[in-house]
Order: C-alpha cells, then structure tokens, then sequence
C-alpha cells in the first residue's frame, strides 16, 4: 500500500499556454539495500513519465531491467564507487545524457539529460551531493564542512545546463530548503516544489526516528508546477518524490 503525505498547492495556467505535462519521481533507493523487488514494484505502480534514482548499483539495475525495461524502454545507469550510482528510467526518448564528474573534495558525480517530451526538450539534472559527515564519519565537523562542498558541487554541475531549455533539478540534496545549494539554485531563478514535507528518515538505537527533508525537486523556464507530494513507502531511508508539471509555449 502506498501512502501519499499532503500535496503543495495546485497552479493552473492558462490552457492556452500549455504544451504537455511531465511527471517525475526522484528516490535515494539505498545502495546498502542493493535490490528490494517491492521497490522496484513501487516504481512501476507511481503514474510517472520518468524516474530519477540515487545510489543505484549493478543489482538495482539488474532488478529494474529485468522488471521495468517494458514500461520504460529508455534506461541509463552510471555506476560509481560506493554511494555514487545514478540513474533514469524514461518513458520518453533521452536526447543526451553527460556525467559530471564531482569538484575536489565531493564525493558523487551528476547525471544530466535532455528528454524529448513530444516537440518539447526538458533538461534534468540529477544530483547526489555530500552527506553531512567528513570523511572520517565526523557528523560534528562534517555539519559545518560540508556546506560548502555541497555548494561547490552544486556550482560545477549547474554550469552542464543550457539557460534556453525548461530546467528540472532533482535528488539527495542531504540538505533542508534552506541549504546552500538549494539557496544557489533559488538565486538562479528555480522554483521549490514541495512545502515542508520530510523526505527522509532514521531510527535510531534510542527508539527515536529522525526526520529531515534532504531530497528536493527544483524547476526553471517554460515549466509551471502543478502538484508534488511525497509517498511514504520503501525500505529506503528516503522516500519517493513525485511532482507534475505543465509544459508552457
């Protein structure tokens, strides 16, 4: 059973002015996990044109092929050491895609790509930026280090973007709405999807389960919002986001 939390708020523009619609979902799906058939069964049941995943390995993709390569016939799968994996099942043919690699001191490249959306070319970048720890595991000195690396990798992979296209930023952001690279992209002119909804969570040995939202769907250009939401399912320690849009002239 899929279990959805509160959507944001609907906009509708103008009939007139739309072209298409596009819906995604972005998922850390947990390397640790390596393969979980309920998740890969998750991601066929969402309604979506598209699905952006983070920390995929060769199981994952192994297990997706064999499930989802029907209903998605467009799949890439970049694999990299340890937590690094990315990928993107599409229904919709992948015009480009172009990995990027991380600046000094990150630890997960990015995944870029072009999906033709009937006449409509819709860039996405995925992202998996640095979790809040050094690397010697420190959550202490990596909470206030961290911030700028993430920002750094933020900065490097947002120069793959062309300025022309309706621009589709998702992922691990290992961040709240108020970190530094969410805060860059919203310089550039992106838009958040989602309120304040947690995307992730973690129990811990003192019968506590933390709670954040790290994972974040940003949008720019000819593109209007029309809900999101996040589903509360998977093994995971993140949660699906799903969010829909218009396509505008």
């Amino acid at each position: 059973m899929l279990l959805f939390s509160s959507r944001s708020a609907t906009i509708i523009p103008p009939k007139n002015t739309i072209t298409g619609n596009l819906t995604l979902i972005s998922w850390n799906v947990n390397f640790g996990i390596q393969s979980d058939a309920s998740m890969v069964k998750t991601m066929g049941k969402i309604p979506c044109d598209a699905v952006f995943l983070q920390e995929t390995t060769p199981l994952w993709e192994a297990a997706i092929k064999r499930n989802l390569s029907t209903l998605f016939p467009h799949m890439r799968f970049i694999h990299f050491q340890g937590a690094g994996g990315l990928a993107v099942l599409s229904k919709h043919p992948i015009n480009q895609l172009a990995t990027i690699l991380p600046p000094p001191r990150g630890w997960f490249p990015a995944m870029a790509v072009t999906l033709q959306v009937g006449k409509t070319p819709v860039q996405v970048l995925n992202v998996h930026l640095h979790p809040p720890f050094n690397n010697r595991g420190s959550v202490v000195k990596g909470y206030f280090t961290s911030k700028s690396i993430r920002l750094r990798e933020i900065e490097k992979y947002y120069k793959s973007l062309t300025e022309k296209l309706p621009t589709i930023v998702v992922g691990d952001f290992n961040e709240e709405k108020s970190g530094s690279a969410v805060s860059f992209l919203r310089k550039k002119g992106f838009s958040t999807s989602l309120n304040s909804q947690n995307t992730w969570r973690w129990k811990t040995s003192f019968y506590l389960t933390l709670r954040s939202q790290l994972d974040h769907v940003l949008y720019r250009g000819k593109i209007a919002l029309k809900d999101s939401r996040v589903i509360k399912t998977g093994q995971s320690d993140h949660l699906p986001v799903v969010a829909s849009f218009y396509l505008l002239k």
